[in-house]
């Protein structure tokens, strides 16, 4: 089965869906490291099949 559907330059329309056979797992965990009035600090983290495969952290930080 082809799953690029069409080309045109530098674009490709391909066909993302899983096969029934290659299920993927992705899931994204969150948890706040450390949070008060005026900022807090949270950690991202995508996995991919149960691994972790990236980590970002974000400081959110009040207005004013």
């Amino acid at each position: 089965m082809n799953r690029i559907l069409a080309t045109h330059g530098n674009v490709i329309a391909a066909d993302f869906r899983p096969r029934a056979a290659d299920a993927v797992e992705i899931a994204v965990q969150s948890e706040i490291l450390y949070c008060d009035h005026l900022v807090c600090l949270l950690r991202f983290r995508l996995l991919f099949q149960g691994r972790v495969i990236a980590t970002e952290h974000v400081t959110a930080q009040q207005p004013g």
